[in-house]
């Protein structure tokens, strides 16, 4: 059916998107759907940057938290920030890379790559930036290596 529909072999043309010419031009809906997608990507990201710009400055500009309750909330700022900026960095920028750079003629297979490294920067991240979960993975091999 591949073969048949767009004269490709489906072991070396894996999608069928914005970047294949039929009859020597785009074709409009398989465009119109990647601009659609970028779009909506983009009014997200310009969102959450936002949202993101917006607790900082309230923040810094609040009166009545105390100095220990700021650190508190600057630290869980920053452990969400980071958490919410890994899965974007593995998976979605991966996906959008997946969709946008054939367009372009870029071979996108390492990228692919990377989503395997989601999980284990997710937990690092987890581990690294909060305090008590750092002191008990510290507790932890310490015990052991003192055995």
């Amino acid at each position: 059916e591949f073969r048949r529909k767009y004269g490709l072999d489906a072991m070396t043309h894996a999608i069928i998107i914005a970047n294949y010419w039929r009859d020597g031009h785009y074709n409009i809906r398989p465009m119109a759907g990647t601009t659609f997608f970028v779009i909506i990507i983009g009014s997200c990201f310009a969102f959450m940057f936002f949202c993101s710009f917006s607790i900082l400055r309230y923040l810094s500009q609040a009166k009545a938290i105390s100095t220990k309750t700021r650190q508190l909330q600057y630290a869980l700022f920053r452990g969400l920030a980071v958490q919410t900026l890994i899965p974007v960095v593995f998976l979605h920028g991966n996906a959008s890379f997946a969709i946008i750079l054939p367009i372009f003629g870029v071979d996108f297979s390492l990228f692919c790559v990377s989503c395997s490294c989601f999980p284990p920067f997710d937990a690092l991240a987890a581990i690294l930036l909060m305090r008590d979960y750092r002191e008990a993975v510290r507790s932890i091999v310490m015990c052991r290596f003192d055995s």
